[in-house]
């Protein structure tokens, strides 16, 4: 079969260079069959050429279409000093003649098929040059006077003339640099063209004047003055040098500002503009011999100034807890008024600024602020604002001589220290080292608002609290229930020091792990919240179990052993027998784990790692078996002891090590997504040793 031309299979370069993208064949379609398709001509794909200038360098590309490659080109009628490439299509050259131009472009492809196309290429004439000097300086007769023309475009360099007008007796005008200077021997105005000529001929000119004052005369040594504000008090000062003072001033052409007044003894301009724009006027200064000097000035008044917001963040808020933040500006002139649309529900802005209300919705919102000032000039700014789902985040505190379940209500806003707003502890709680022991894992089954601890072993066995009602218990009370045994017919079993505990609402199902020495067991038992039933005991020697997670939708139970390296998981872990899978963290340097939480939603595992400072991040947790390398490090943690997944915020709750006997809980924003050094948005703290970390949403 004969290949078909056309048929591109790759990049075609844009800029007009036919064929250097990957072509297979010649012609047109055609199928299988061995037919052989008849050949198209190519085409000129190029509409138009830009224009050019004469005498500057020129380029441009021509392009096409369909044919075979490579392509020929060839052209009639091109501008003189322009030529055209016959392998690319590419027009190059530096113009020498300024008209419009009707060029034949003629392709020709590899099959000797061509095709031409006339196109128009304008050559515009070069720019004229422009003479750019506004004003020359005035001069005083028998003193040195200097100053030098200057012009813009057409092609340098310049040659300077006065076709016109006379220049003062004594200055001269230097053809080759435009600058004016001499001694002049007579005073008066002089009124002189100034012509620049460029390199191309070509010319421009203005006319300008120069004042040459009598010795002794007065001159404004002013150079101009400064712009005003309408509504703000204004003051500006002219100044004069030569002559015999005293000295009066006057304004013989032009109008100030109104609102602004010339003081003829001082030379002071002063009052409150009422009005915008530019204002020139010519100042004339008289000494005490009645001689003159004159100068022409301007006064620029601007608008008042429009205020700015200077708030550039907003705390975040959560539903049903209070907000309250005020926002702040600059410039202007106050006082200001506020208005904002957006808001949500729930939030009002008054009209000082200040924002304030519970919020009825959770969610991203970005409210448009607007402030307006006394002259009712505007400013308007969008700010971010979060309200997040309300937390309440339970903390267990492994003090001594009394540890402490700290329950923090407002947990999405709370900040600062001893800022929860109820407490377990006392003697009656059990977790008074003197009756009981300090508490490690907490998990809240927010279903039955049952809040189980695994306390540890001290002055009594470990066992599992469970406290009823904890959505609302605070202070020094028993617990509703105490697991310290469990049965395996027909023996029973004491725990010895739990270090962590897990409660599966859908299925009442409790997790415990207790260690026993270098090692431990996972004990799991049904109806938690009533009468546990043994269902299963799992024997764990890979090291003390510090922490368990549960992925109950996908039946895996996550064990991390206390300080080690990697993740033991246990997939269908409700069934009599289970498939143990490990992930090993690595290869990292200096790593000892201790906690771990799993997001089901998004199959991913966060592990505290006290060593080494870091939280670890590991997607598709359920699918790996073997050692990975973590999907996201977060750094910049002292000691992480435990996390907690705030998952509909996207918020990491993880502890923080402050000192040698001190805690704090930080919060760790867009979780999802955060890597590598992590900043805190807030901090709770004033706790011994944060040692597990529960919550439900409110």
């Amino acid at each position: 079969m004969k290949k078909k031309c056309g048929m591109v299979r790759g990049i075609v370069l844009i800029l007009g260079i036919c064929g250097l993208a990957a072509v297979y064949g010649c012609g047109g379609g055609g199928g299988g069959g061995g037919s052989t398709p008849t050949a198209a001509a190519p085409s000129v794909t190029t509409a138009s050429l830009p224009a050019g200038v004469r005498g500057q360098l020129y380029t441009g590309a021509l392009g096409c279409a369909g044919g075979c490659t490579p392509y020929r080109w060839s052209a009639t009628g091109l501008p003189p000093g322009i030529s055209l490439d016959d392998d690319t299509g590419v027009l190059s050259g530096m113009p020498t003649t300024d008209n419009t131009f009707h060029p034949v472009f003629t392709v020709t492809d590899d099959a000797g098929l061509s095709t031409s196309r006339t196109l128009s290429l304008v050559i515009h004439p070069p720019p004229s040059p422009s003479v750019s000097t506004a004003s020359l300086p005035p001069g005083i007769r028998t003193q040195p006077y200097s100053a030098t023309l200057a012009a813009t475009s057409g092609t340098p360099p310049y040659t300077w003339s006065v076709p016109g007008g006379t220049l003062p007796n004594g200055v001269i005008l230097n053809p080759s640099t435009g600058a004016l200077t001499g001694t002049p021997t007579v005073e008066g105005t002089f009124n002189v063209m100034f012509t620049v000529t460029d390199n191309n001929t070509l010319t421009g000119s203005k006319s300008l004047s120069i004042v040459i004052h009598p010795p002794g005369s007065p001159s404004i040594s002013t150079g101009s003055l400064p712009s005003g504000i309408r509504t703000q008090s204004y003051s500006a000062g002219l100044a004069a040098t030569g002559g015999t003072p005293p000295y009066t001033w006057s304004v013989p052409g032009g109008t100030l500002p109104t609102g602004v007044s010339l003081d003829p003894a001082t030379g002071a301009l002063t009052g409150t503009p009422t009005v915008e724009g530019s204002f020139s006027m010519t100042f004339t200064v008289r000494d005490g011999n009645t001689l003159t000097g004159s100068k022409s000035l301007s006064i620029v008044i601007h608008p008042p100034a429009s205020p700015v917001i200077s708030t550039s963040v907003l705390p975040a808020g959560a539903r049903t807890e209070p907000y309250s933040k005020t926002l702040s500006a600059t410039g202007g002139t106050p006082p200001y008024v506020w208005s904002a649309t957006g808001l949500p529900a729930g939030i009002t802005l008054s009209a000082a600024g200040t924002l304030a209300g519970t919020p009825s919705v959770e969610g991203a919102f970005s409210p448009v602020f607007t402030v307006t000032d006394s002259l009712t000039m505007q400013a308007q700014k969008s700010l971010d604002l979060r309200i997040a789902k309300p937390l309440s985040l339970s903390v267990s505190d492994y003090s001594t001589p009394s540890g402490a379940v700290d329950m923090f209500d407002s947990a999405s806003v709370a900040s600062g220290g001893s800022a929860w707003t109820r407490q377990l502890k006392g003697a009656l709680t059990t977790l008074d080292n003197a009756v009981g022991g300090p508490p490690a894992g907490v998990s809240y089954d927010a279903v039955r608002k049952i809040l189980y601890v695994a306390r540890t072993r001290w002055a009594d066995n470990g066992a599992i609290l469970a406290f009823h009602d904890a959505d609302t218990a605070d202070e020094n009370i028993a617990p509703t229930r105490i697991l310290q045994t469990y049965a395996i017919v027909p023996k029973t079993f004491s725990l010895y020091s739990p270090s962590d505990v897990f409660i599966d609402s859908v299925n009442d199902r409790l997790y415990i792990a207790d260690v026993t020495g270098s090692s431990g067991t996972v004990l799991i038992l049904d109806s938690a919240s009533a009468t546990p039933i043994f269902r299963k005991i799992i024997g764990f020697l890979h090291g003390p179990p510090a922490a368990i997670s549960v992925d109950v939708g996908r039946d895996i139970l996550y064990v991390v052993p206390s300080q080690g390296t990697a993740i033991i998981a246990y997939d269908n872990v409700s069934a009599s027998s289970s498939r143990q899978r490990t992930i090993t963290i690595g290869p990292v340097a200096g790593a000892g784990l201790v906690d771990v939480k799993v997001d089901p939603a998004t199959d991913t595992a966060y592990v505290a790692d006290y060593d080494g400072g870091r939280v670890f991040v590991v997607n598709s947790v359920s699918q790996k078996n073997g050692t990975y390398a973590p999907d996201r490090t977060l750094t910049g943690i002292t000691n992480p002891n435990s996390v907690f997944l705030d998952v509909a915020n996207d918020r990491l709750f993880v502890s923080n090590r402050d000192g040698a006997t001190t805690y704090s809980v930080r919060v760790v924003e867009n979780m999802s997504s955060v890597n590598g050094p992590v900043s805190f948005s807030r901090q709770l703290s004033g706790f011994g040793v944060a040692a597990g970390m529960t919550g439900y949403y409110r």
